[in-house]
């Protein structure tokens, strides 16, 4: 048979009509059910969150990212955000997402949606126009984490949590919350990079997953999935330069979050010494601190009259052991110092100008939401 039978013949044995079709689609129909089942999995357990702001509310910083603030400036005040004008005098409720954590209410989600809230109230899915009041029982600023406690009079679905340690740049990523009030909305795209730190404003964030994954106003609070449904970050934040997404957007490992979730279903005070962390060792800052490898915390600065100032800390120590606990990086330091109790003295050992230094620490609990004297704002978010 010559080569023009051959493809004749080819042509008349190849599948055609419907099966063809589905046999083509097959990947595409797979990939579409995994995204599918992965939401449903979470979906029932994503909450949106809505917290009213008392008295003044402040424009919001000059960048782009759009968060509770930026939203209402636009939505509320009809100014783009980063406009400049006169803060207001409102009572305004703030729109974010969370999601349950354990049957018996406890929800995570941003602590910028509930900074400064009044009144803090939850709507669970398929239930619009009732809401549930809730209370933050545990937040760290730093991270922008917050926990809400619920009393729902039953057993709530809870999600599955995952480990975002393991996260890497070209996974699968999907945002579930509520932008805009639009209940159970879901956007999908990739990781594009775990980032070690990010700057929103004058606020610098430690550690955060960068997804495509479109996060709008609202979505703040809620989970960001893997394609197995399990939540490996608390959506935080997205690019919005002149208010258009730019494929950008951010969110809080949840491994970061799971200390703060053992606390609060603890019910016990997060410990806090006072101190702000430079970037993670390296070799080079190793090298240069005379260190044998790159593990252990470096002390950026410590806020006078706080734990770590009283025990005589230092910018330039390298924290390499924390109340017993060897620490490799700075989240193994932060979650030492976290899970200590308020009051309780321990020991440190540290590396000062190449020599080790011990030193012991009396731990305080964590400033609340409204701050203290002698205490700003930016240090307290900024601190551990």
């Amino acid at each position: 048979m010559n080569r023009a039978g051959l493809v004749l013949a080819a042509l008349l044995l190849a599948p055609r009509g419907p099966a063809a079709a589905e046999d083509r689609l097959g990947p595409a129909l797979a990939l579409q059910e995994a995204f599918s089942a992965a939401a449903s999995s979470a979906a029932t357990s994503v909450v949106a969150v809505t917290a009213v702001q008392d008295g003044k509310v402040s424009p919001p910083e000059e960048f782009l990212f759009w968060g509770s603030e930026e939203f209402l400036e636009q939505s509320v005040y009809g100014r783009a955000p980063g406009a400049t004008g006169a803060a207001r005098q409102r009572r305004v409720p703030v729109s974010g997402s969370g999601f349950v954590v354990s049957p018996d209410g406890y929800i995570l989600t941003s602590e910028h949606v509930v900074r400064g809230a009044s009144e803090v109230s939850v709507t669970f899915p398929g239930e619009p126009g009732r809401s549930v009041a809730g209370r933050v029982t545990a937040r760290d600023a730093a991270a922008d984490l917050a926990v809400i406690k619920v009393e729902a009079g039953r057993a709530l679905p809870v999600v599955r949590l995952g480990d975002s340690d393991g996260v890497r740049a070209g996974q699968w990523s999907i945002a579930l919350g509520s932008p805009a009030g639009l209940e159970q909305a879901m956007t999908v795209g990739v990781v594009s990079a775990a980032r070690q730190k990010i700057s929103i404003g004058k606020k610098v964030y430690r550690g955060a997953i960068q997804t495509d994954a479109a996060i709008n106003p609202g979505n703040s609070g809620g989970p960001l999935l893997n394609i197995r449904g399990e939540v490996i970050g608390v959506n935080m934040a997205g690019y919005a330069p002149g208010g258009e997404y730019a494929g950008i957007g951010f969110a809080i490992p949840i491994n970061r979050a799971r200390e703060l979730l053992a606390l609060a279903l603890a019910g016990t005070p997060r410990g806090w010494i006072g101190a702000v962390l430079e970037d993670d060792l390296d070799a080079a800052a190793a090298a240069v601190y005379g260190l044998p490898d790159a593990r252990g915390a470096l002390i950026m600065r410590v806020l006078p009259g706080q734990p770590a100032d009283k025990a005589g800390l230092l910018r330039g120590d390298v924290i390499k052991e924390f109340d017993g606990k060897v620490i490799a990086d700075n989240a193994g330091l932060l979650a030492a110092v976290a899970a200590v109790a308020p009051g309780k003295s321990v020991s440190v050992r540290l590396i000062r100008r190449r020599a080790e230094v011990t030193a012991e620490i009396a731990v305080r609990a964590a400033p609340d939401a409204a701050g203290e004297p002698g205490l700003n704002e930016r240090d307290r978010e900024a601190a551990f």
